[in-house]
């Protein structure tokens, strides 16, 4: 049975007019059980990480000052999130259902955090939207405890992970493949093993093209051993933060060859849901939602090959 790992501390309220849809982890996991995607026993609520695996990524000032609440306005501003202990908590919370997640993978084939993608976080400080990288965090956790050798994160979120870029330069073990926007933000991108920028306007049918022709060859090349994938809905033509022309069923093949193309060469994913930021958030909605329904398909044509 797949694992979605979730949590109603997901969700915490924002000043009034701010740009990030925080309820729709909420809509998400509702519509999942609406729809009979999956059963409400397929939610598995995690615990907040413990600040020693924070650690394997994040400077110890850093923390401190996350944890004593001493950030300068300045930092608290690049974050995009206003300070509490209940957002600290939050992001442990994320930070941790990534960790279970790819644990979980190693079992289930495929497992989510229902948050996350948190790919802006560098070492030492956070960034829109990002307080702690998940993915980093998940990748180092996942090396240190012996599970895996080798790491490959398949960034789809139409913002390029620069933060996780940054953290991996030089690191052997993990490969970081960023598909992403050429003219989203960061204004300036980091250096990843592959970084793949995407001109506005790109369609469905080019951009399943790009990705069906460079995904394989880099999995084929590093053979990772375990998946991280931050699959960001940011990429619909309508979204407010990405410049791309996808459409729902779009996204649909894009996820389904992520999960296909891994699933064939057995080799685990644990999904992060990343970014989206249309008008519209029953799109948004909609298109996360999608990415479970691809996950649990493929999955159900595996057992029937088996």
């Amino acid at each position: 049975m797949i694992s979605l790992f979730w949590s109603p501390k997901f969700v915490l309220p924002l000043p009034e007019g701010h740009p990030f849809p925080m309820i729709k982890y909420q809509l998400v996991r509702q519509q999942l059980i609406e729809t009979s995607i999956v059963g409400e026993d397929s939610f598995i609520e995690p615990q907040p990480i413990d600040i020693e695996i924070l650690r394997l990524v994040h400077s110890v000032n850093y923390l401190e000052r996350l944890f004593s609440g001493t950030q300068t306005e300045a930092e608290i501003r690049r974050t995009g999130f206003p300070y509490s202990k209940a957002m600290i908590e939050r992001e442990r919370l994320i930070c941790a259902a990534m960790v279970r997640a790819a644990e979980s993978a190693f079992q289930s084939k495929i497992s989510f955090n229902m948050a996350g993608g948190t790919h802006h976080a560098f070492s030492d400080f956070g960034s829109a939207y990002c307080i702690f990288n998940d993915m980093a965090v998940s990748a180092r956790y996942v090396l240190k405890a012996g599970l895996v050798t080798r790491v490959m994160i398949v960034d789809l979120d139409v913002h390029q992970g620069n933060g996780t870029a940054s953290i991996f330069t030089d690191e052997p073990n993990v490969f970081v493949f960023n598909m992403h926007g050429k003219s989203a933000f960061p204004l300036r991108k980091e250096k990843s093993n592959v970084d793949i920028e995407l001109p506005d306007g790109v369609t469905d049918e080019q951009y399943l093209e790009i990705l069906t022709k460079s995904l394989p060859v880099a999995l084929d090349s590093f053979r990772p051993q375990i998946v991280l994938y931050q699959a960001g809905v940011d990429l619909l033509w309508c979204d407010k933060l990405g410049k791309l022309s996808l459409t729902l069923e779009g996204l649909r093949l894009r996820d389904r060859l992520v999960f296909e193309t891994c699933v064939n060469r057995q080799i685990p994913v644990a999904v992060c849901v990343g970014g989206g930021y249309a008008s519209n958030l029953q799109l948004i909605v909609d298109a996360h939602c999608n990415t479970v329904s691809e996950a649990v398909n493929v999955l159900n044509l595996c057992l029937q090959k088996h």
